[in-house]
């Protein structure tokens, strides 16, 4: 019997001549054909370059970089500088750069813009989340790491936040009510116990 494989790839079924050896499969044979395996798509330039143009990457599948060398290294010149690097990515992320950004951070005191705090709350980071509407893609404002999660959790919904906002002040007033009650019970034992040890040190004592 033939004993044919279906290429990863291109999905066309061939011969295991066609295939190279691969050790980390079950068959031994690599999942993608000879000819597939000769070319790859580059993300840099969006064209079809040979597999030797690429850098050796054995994170990745086909065990290749996802931009061929010429432009990797027109990458890594574009991209010597951290803050471009910073600024191209808050662009592709949010559409605002590091001089919007900067902006927002000087308008806003350099403080969250819920609870004020100059703490960005993360301890890998410098800057403070930008906030965004994630149906519009609208900037809102920065954000703290623990105001930006607490939005998340409460999906954007105004409606959700008051309902935990008034959860919080109920429970809030009656653990004040209670304690301002257990004051006062320790303030009348206190005058209570004060007044028996008057009576006992002046002889005085109640008429039965």
């Amino acid at each position: 019997m033939i004993k044919t494989k279906q290429c990863s790839k291109c999905k066309k079924i061939k011969l295991l001549s066609k295939f190279d050896y691969d050790g980390r499969t079950r068959d031994k044979y690599a999942k993608i054909c000879i000819q597939c395996y000769q070319f790859r798509f580059c993300r840099g330039c969006n064209k079809i370059k040979s597999l030797d143009a690429f850098h050796k990457d054995r994170r990745t599948r086909d065990d290749r970089v996802s931009r061929y060398k010429k432009c990797v290294s027109r990458w890594k010149r574009e991209n010597q500088n951290a803050d471009k690097k910073i600024d191209w990515n808050m662009k592709s992320m949010y559409g605002i750069g590091l001089r919007e950004y900067n902006k927002m951070h000087l308008a806003q005191e350099d403080k969250c813009a819920i609870c004020g705090s100059e703490d960005v709350g993360r301890k890998d980071v410098i800057r403070f989340a930008i906030d965004h509407c994630h149906e519009t893609g609208k900037i809102r404002g920065l954000l703290c790491a623990h105001c930006n999660k607490a939005l998340g959790c409460m999906k954007d919904n105004p409606d959700l936040l008051r309902k935990a906002a008034d959860y919080l002040e109920m429970h809030h007033d009656k653990e004040t009510s209670q304690v301002d009650s257990r004051e006062n019970r320790i303030e009348v034992a206190a005058s209570t116990t004060g007044f028996m040890a008057y009576q006992t040190s002046s002889g005085i004592s109640e008429e039965k």
